[in-house]
């Protein structure tokens, strides 16, 4: 399962680690302590399944804890602890936290202090319950996968950036990045993309197609979208993600905050550093329908054509004799924007994105013959025709194509979808 997350937009902090090795660490600072192993050993290896006794409402699937013991082997509350490993989180469910032996150093056992590797700034910051519900449904494997994630920045409720957003953006996508449970791509790649592209400035200009364009060109698994509604100093960040490779919505989470939170910027918070920018993109996809029938078919374009008018000269003389009945149009192609386009395996021609506006369709069969793979008699039946994409909309495009004795039947039924 490849993960990747794409950030779009802002410079973020390093991640933030929960302490150093070289700082001093005794009991007190522990998160709580490895109860016991599914192996009945009193000496933990690499791949040991244990039970901890941490809070489960501060610790998610995927986290990784480090494992301390004493130095010395002083059971004193200050004797000084040193690392000697680490633990993956893999299972929450009632009052048990269940995790697996990442790695080892020296000597581990049931007893033995864990400790969260996250700042606390991260491991309990405001998204950390949408992070877990997250990972929860969706990180199956916690202890050899990593979700692929795109988190687009952060806009106000007029689509546009601002200071406080941007901070919002920044905010949100540290407390992503310094999980172990993601990995994040290069965020100038995304704005790039989505720049250069389509003229995308803010995510206000990104609606369902796009999304699915930038799911397809990074192989990502789930998309982040946020926007930000502030009233007064009360900030309500709507958060939505969207699963791209089962195609769902899951409902939108209002995370909450306060401009009192950032008192940095306090005097400037709505200042806009970016403007919303209006999508000029649609989707067009185009396939043909083997299965379709001709009786009650509803179609935007119809045409019919003699075979024999396009029957190539050295065919005539089997065509007379009966052999119209075998005829058949194939050697389909679509001409959209000044390139010509086949049948895939799954009988699409084309699936993208194109200027929202009217565009030009050239559709091409030619007359073949059943049974005689490859072999076409007849020069290609051209039809063109004009299609209105709207930005930000799809349009489906399905093409049929049937004879009927010396018929030639060509018709275009073209439904929006969403």
């Amino acid at each position: 399962m490849r993960i990747v997350i794409a950030l779009l937009s802002i410079s973020i902090s390093p991640p933030l680690v929960a302490a150093s090795f070289s700082k001093a660490l005794s009991k007190k600072d522990m998160d709580g302590q490895i109860i016991r192993s599914e192996r009945k050993t009193t000496l933990l290896t690499k791949g040991d399944k244990v039970e901890l006794s941490v809070n489960r409402d501060e610790v998610m699937h995927g986290d990784r804890m480090t494992i301390y013991k004493p130095a010395s082997g002083s059971s004193k509350p200050s004797a000084i602890l040193t690392p000697q490993g680490t633990v993956i989180i893999t299972a929450i469910y009632g009052g048990h936290v269940l995790g697996i032996i990442d790695s080892v150093k020296r000597e581990i056992s049931p007893g033995d202090f864990v400790r969260h590797q996250l700042h606390p700034q991260i491991s309990k910051s405001r998204y950390f319950n949408f992070l877990k519900r997250v990972v929860s449904e969706r990180l199956h494997h916690p202890a050899r996968e990593k979700l692929s994630i795109a988190v687009t920045e952060i806009a106000d409720e007029n689509g546009n950036v601002t200071v406080l957003t941007s901070r919002l953006f920044e905010e949100l996508t540290s407390a992503i990045c310094a999980r172990p449970q993601f990995n994040c791509l290069s965020k100038r790649e995304l704005t790039d993309y989505l720049s250069s592209e389509y003229s995308i400035k803010t995510s206000y200009g990104m609606g369902s197609v796009v999304r699915k364009k930038i799911a397809k060109h990074f192989d990502l698994h789930l998309l982040f979208t946020a926007k930000a509604v502030t009233k007064g100093e009360k900030i309500s960040i709507l958060t939505t993600s969207w699963d791209m490779i089962g195609n769902l919505k899951t409902p939108e989470v209002i995370l909450t905050a306060s401009t009192s939170d950032f008192p940095d910027i306090r005097n400037y918070p709505f200042r806009i550093l970016k403007k919303k920018s209006k999508m000029t993109y649609g989707s067009l996809k185009i396939s043909l329908n083997v299965d379709a029938k001709i009786s009650g078919r509803r179609v935007d374009h119809l045409f019919i054509e003699n075979i024999s008018d396009y029957t190539y000269k050295k065919y005539e003389g089997r065509l007379r004799q009966n052999l119209y009945g075998k005829m058949e149009l194939g050697n389909l192609s679509v001409l959209v924007n000044g390139k010509t386009y086949f049948l895939d395996e799954k009988n699409i021609i084309f699936d993208d994105l194109m200027l929202g506006k009217e565009q030009a369709v050239t559709i091409t069969a030619s007359p073949i013959l059943k049974g005689e793979i490859g072999l076409i008699v007849g020069k290609p039946i051209e039809k063109k025709i004009k299609i209105d994409i709207p930005p930000n909309g799809s349009i489906h495009m399905e093409i049929f194509l049937k004879t009927d004795e010396n018929r030639a039947i060509m018709g275009v039924d073209s439904n929006p979808a969403n």
